[in-house]
């Protein structure tokens, strides 16, 4: 009601619908003007309490509604509360007919049309009972209470403060504190009003000066719940003496919605946001300090609020407060950023306005954005493949570097389990994991990860612990970089080191095969021919057998420069593998006159040492077979390059052999076919040796070329 009284005077747009209100009203409502003290409005339910007409008391002066002795204590109460926000007060109020009774009334100070007002409202349970005349006993010494109280709404109590008792008690009385009338008549006061000072006191003035008087006091029910009332005495007179009559009404929820309202109006003022309360069209009726600091002396009473906020143009306020809507903006007010919350309250027929500051949480907003799209931009021009996963090892970035690498498309990945783990590795990979979701950081391990086709890849990975906004690492970033080619030219510069290792040594084999069986061979010729000089006169026997020998010394000799040669491959240092081919072929022919021929296919292209050197080796080895085994007179030699191999055919016309009886190695049994197969093995080759009995031998090596 008290709202209603504030929103009565405040809106003269409604004025018609809130003074038929107010008319209609249990609670009586007077208003008297601040500065003239005289009643403007007066409803007909005060009008009834002191037993005027309504339309009399209006343009009378309030103080002569009070004793002559009170009208100065009234005064004072009036000014004060016009530069409050309201009181409540007990007053003693003069009857048209000259008595007097007490009530508790609540004072508002509230302002309409340029003028003060302070509204004075007696609650409808709080009706200024008259002195009650004392009716006899139905028998001696029971007392019961006065008829009219009896049937009354209000809870009633017929007292004995002298004897701490209850005489009587109303239905509505017995409803309240949950006793029976038989009950309560045995019950001591005390036990209904625990606060017994104040109340002894509240009775004994009653009693001494014969007035009715109004208090707020505590009262315990049966179910010794507290509650708040109201309690209006006056004394009667029994045959027993004075007793007091008393009703009470249950305050309690009323005192907790004015300390409610109370705290509301409080925090409305000092709530470090800005709060406005606005009518139906839009016009400004409360605004808090915070709310006038900010928008300055164009936010006070009766401005226009869309006009203050340019982010409310296009709201209709009216239908917010009516339909009872909450809507939510944003608006700029200089340099700051304000989000709004509106709220409409159709029963008061206002609406509020609740601002904060949002200008700081957009600015991160804003810097959350930048660096989120520079994190993605990362992310996505990355060359290496960037993979994040939760705890679950299920995947939510996938970058195009990690499809290009790995075969997968992000919506095959994105939500799905980590895909790249080879079968077997499972259980790795989740120590792995474990021990990364605990905070743990990789930096350049090397490991296996599986492409979609099947394929293995060795890559080196980085990992990083991502944490959410309470620090909790919530899942991991992988970079993973492709080693495999690293590895496979890491491979190929040990296999070269090995290879030149393997040549360190042949050419001290070759050194001390020089100057040793090459030197003593040489020797044993010169010894020879110096005993042939010597001994013009042997036997022929004994000659031929000398001769033999030398021929013997000289082959060997031969054969040990041959070896010589294939130890120390001279004619690639400074020549092509065609030159070194052409001239095997050429040695070859020159000493018995064979046939040799030498060609080439393709184009001819600078190959790797490794890959000549083997060519060379295997094709001197396939020669020295075709003559000392298969004791060809006719060899065929054919060089033939490609886009990624190079291959060496040698062809003779010997006598053949069984291939795969000469390749088992034995005891006794040279290596010559076995060596040849391995040089090409090392290189990633194939030799293939094909071979029939009078029908000549073809050996074919490929050799793949970078």
């Amino acid at each position: 009601m008290l709202w209603s009284i504030q929103s009565t005077v405040a809106s003269d747009t409604s004025a018609g619908l809130y003074k038929a209100l107010a008319e209609q009203a249990r609670d009586g409502l007077c208003a008297v003007e601040a500065d003239s003290g005289r009643i403007g409005f007066a409803n007909p339910a005060f009008a009834r309490m002191l037993g005027y007409d309504a339309e009399a008391l209006v343009g009378l002066p309030f103080r002569d509604l009070f004793m002559p002795e009170q009208r100065d204590r009234v005064r004072e109460v009036l000014g004060r509360t016009a530069h409050t926000d309201g009181a409540t007060q007990e007053f003693q109020f003069r009857r048209q007919d000259g008595a007097t009774s007490s009530a508790t009334v609540d004072l508002l100070d509230v302002k309409a049309e340029g003028q003060r007002f302070v509204v004075i409202v007696v609650r409808s349970g709080n009706r200024l009972p008259q002195p009650a005349q004392a009716h006899p006993p139905e028998e001696a010494g029971v007392y019961r209470l006065p008829k009219e109280y009896g049937h009354r709404n209000e809870a009633a109590l017929l007292l004995d403060p002298a004897q701490d008792r209850v005489l009587d008690a109303n239905g509505t009385a017995c409803a309240l504190l949950g006793f029976s009338s038989e009950e309560l008549a045995s019950t001591p006061i005390s036990c209904i009003f625990p606060e017994a000072f104040r109340l002894r006191t509240f009775t004994s003035s009653i009693l001494e000066q014969g007035r009715s008087r109004t208090e707020t006091l505590k009262c315990t029910t049966r179910a010794t719940r507290a509650i708040d009332v109201e309690l209006t005495a006056a004394a009667i007179e029994t045959p027993g003496g004075r007793r007091v009559v008393a009703t009470i009404r249950d305050v309690t929820e009323h005192k907790q919605a004015l300390n409610l309202l109370n705290e509301m109006a409080m925090l409305a003022e000092f709530t470090p946001n800005p709060l406005l309360r606005f009518d139906a069209r839009g016009e400004i009726v409360f605004a808090n300090r915070v709310a006038a600091t900010l928008l300055g002396e164009e936010a006070k009473q009766g401005a226009n609020l869309a006009t203050l906020l340019p982010g409310l143009a296009d709201v209709d306020l009216g239908r917010c407060i009516r339909d009872g809507l909450a809507l939510t903006r944003e608006t700029e007010v200089g340099q700051r950023t304000l989000q709004l919350v509106l709220r409409g309250i159709p029963a008061q027929g206002v609406g509020y306005l609740y601002s904060s500051d949002i200008t700081q949480v957009k600015e991160m907003e804003q810097a959350l954005w930048e660096a989120s799209q520079q994190f993605n931009a990362l992310v996505q021009a990355s060359p290496l493949p960037i993979v994040a996963f939760d705890a679950e090892a299920k995947v939510w970035i996938w970058n195009p570097a990690a499809e290009q690498t790995f075969g997968w498309r992000s919506d095959e990945v994105l939500g799905h389990l980590y895909p790249l783990v080879p079968k077997g590795d499972e259980a790795a990979f989740n120590s792995r994991l474990e021990h990364s979701m605990n905070g743990e950081m990789l930096s350049g391990w090397e490991t296996k990860r599986r492409r979609k086709d099947g394929a293995s890849i060795d890559v080196a990975v980085w990992t990083a612990p991502l944490r959410d906004a309470q620090g909790d690492v919530s899942g991991v970033l992988a970079v993973v970089a492709d080693i495999s080619e690293r590895k496979r030219e890491h491979e190929e510069l040990v296999r070269q080191m090995r290879e030149v290792a393997v040549l360190e040594e042949r050419n001290r084999m070759a050194r001390e095969l020089h100057d040793t069986l090459a030197q003593g061979l040489a020797g044993i010729v010169l010894h020879i021919e110096a005993t042939e000089a010597d001994l013009n006169g042997i036997a022929g026997a004994a000659r031929h057998r000398l001769a033999r020998a030398k021929a013997l010394a000289k082959e060997s000799l031969q054969e040990a420069r041959r070896s010589l040669w294939n130890l120390l491959p001279r004619a690639l240092e400074h020549g092509t593998i065609v030159d070194a081919l052409a001239e095997e072929v050429r040695q070859f022919a020159e000493p018995r006159a064979e046939k040799a021929s030498f060609s080439v296919s393709g184009v001819a292209r600078p190959l790797p040492q490794s890959v000549m050197s083997a060519l060379l080796r295997i094709c001197q080895e396939a020669l020295i077979n075709a003559r000392r085994y298969a004791r060809a007179t006719e060899v065929k030699v054919t060089l033939a390059f490609s886009t990624d191999a190079v291959s060496l055919q040698v062809r003779d016309n010997g006598v053949g052999f069984d291939a795969a009886a000469v390749e088992a190695p034995s005891v006794g049994k040279g290596l010559g076919l076995l060596g040849m197969r391995e040089r090409a093995r090392l290189l990633g080759g194939t030799l293939t040796v094909s071979s029939t009995k009078e029908e000549g031998t073809t050996i074919e090596v490929v050799l793949p070329t970078p």
